[in-house]
Order: structure tokens, then sequence, then C-alpha cells
């Protein structure tokens, strides 16, 4: 997958999305990568040890383990900016691309700001809490009705 192809579908999506190669390499970002403090142009050529707080080793397997599988996997790894902020941020990685496939192997990373993942997740737990009520208020209807 060249680095033009990915700009184009990936400046669909909202989410901050890294195209990058095994070695940790950065081929590409897309414009979503500015809400986390980079520059997408910048940040290519820049490897995710440069960017990052997150020891070296963690990211290399995490890296290896992705480019097992095109299901998503996660991890959680802390990103710093060019003015030296640390933004805790989730990892989602996948396999975007197989060295047998033609070139070398490439991976997907969609990251997402650690603050934007708990928020997301209260917002599903208050949703399943308004089913979970919703569902005893028609059990209770039911039997009144049947009785």
């Amino acid at each position: 997958m060249p680095a033009d192809q990915f700009r184009t579908w990936s400046a669909l999506l909202s989410e901050a999305v890294l195209l990058v190669a095994k070695d940790g390499r950065i081929l590409s970002a897309n414009e979503a990568i500015r809400q986390l403090g980079f520059d997408p142009r910048r940040i290519e050529q820049q490897t995710l040890f440069d960017i990052s707080a997150t020891p070296e080793a963690d990211i290399r397997e995490f890296l290896r383990r992705s480019s097992r599988t095109r299901q998503p996997l996660f991890t959680a790894i802390t990103l710093r900016d060019a003015l030296g902020e640390e933004m805790a941020c989730r990892c989602d990685g996948m396999l975007a691309q197989h060295q047998s496939e033609g070139g070398e192997t490439l991976l997907l990373l969609k990251l997402t700001p650690k603050q934007a993942s708990v928020h997301q997740y209260q917002l599903v737990n208050e949703k399943i809490g308004e089913l979970n009520r919703e569902i005893q208020w028609r059990i209770a209807l039911e039997r009144e009705l049947q009785e």
C-alpha cells in the first residue's frame, strides 16, 4: 500500500491513523494526527520510538504481534510531541500488507487518546444502564398485563 493510497482513504477517518513499517518507521499519517499534536508531514520518516515515551522493547513486541494478524490488537502507548508533552493513548494495530504481498510488512495503527477512550467507555456504560432500565420497565409492564 503506497503512502499516497493510504492518505487518500485515511483522510476519510476522524481517528488518527499511521501507516508504519514493521521496524517502527512511520511511512504516512492522516490529518487527524494533528489532534494528538503532530504534523502529518513532519512525523513521516520518524519512528514510533522517536515520538513515544513507551519503552522501545514494548513497542517492538506490539509491532511484532500486530504484524501477524489482520484482527486489531491493542496496547497502551504514551506519545511525546515536539514540545515534550506526553499523551497516553490506546493504540490499535493490525497488518495492512504482508511482506509476501509485495514490498515490506506494513501495519495500520489507530491512536485514540486515553481520555477519549475513557469517555467512550463511560458512554457505553450509560447506554447499557438505560437499556437495563428499559428492559426492567418492560418486564414489569408485561407482568401487569398478564395479571
